[in-house]
């Protein structure tokens, strides 16, 4: 009976700490949002990049890191899959940002095809935060 109590026991953590990556996860994506809509900011106003340059790559960093631990160690198909797309689509949104970056007259310009591509990837990004948080308590509740 004692075997079977610490064996409970240790799958209660093993589920907690699954979800506290799981939210850390989220959360991390929250703020690589924030730290792209701050580099549209610095981009529109002219102002210096360095910082927010910094605080982007930290944030796609921890995304990056997240995402490892959704894979290793939640080991969570469908969370795998959304934190893999998130990672792509945010690869997607750097490099609209990036060709922004190149034609400054496209970052005041809301019409410009750059400009609506910049829109586009930030969308697809803010979609994969949404599916994410929808289909964590659903998953994490099941394991």
């Amino acid at each position: 009976m004692d075997k079977q109590v610490r064996t409970e026991e240790r799958r209660r953590q093993l589920d907690e700490w699954r979800r506290q990556n799981c939210l850390a996860f989220q959360a991390k994506l929250g703020e690589v949002v924030d730290a792209l809509d701050e580099l549209m900011y610095a981009l529109h106003n002219r102002r210096a990049l360095r910082e927010v340059r910094d605080k982007l790559r930290k944030a796609e960093g921890a995304v990056l890191r997240g995402h490892f631990d959704n894979v290793v160690v939640c080991e969570v198909g469908e969370l795998e899959a959304i934190s893999g797309a998130a990672l792509q689509r945010l690869d997607d949104a750097t490099k609209a940002i990036d060709a922004l970056r190149q034609t400054p007259t496209h970052v005041s310009n809301v019409d410009s095809t750059l400009y609506q591509c910049w829109l586009e990837r930030r969308q697809g990004l803010l979609d994969a935060y949404e599916m994410f948080s929808k289909a964590l308590p659903q998953v994490l509740s099941a394991s």
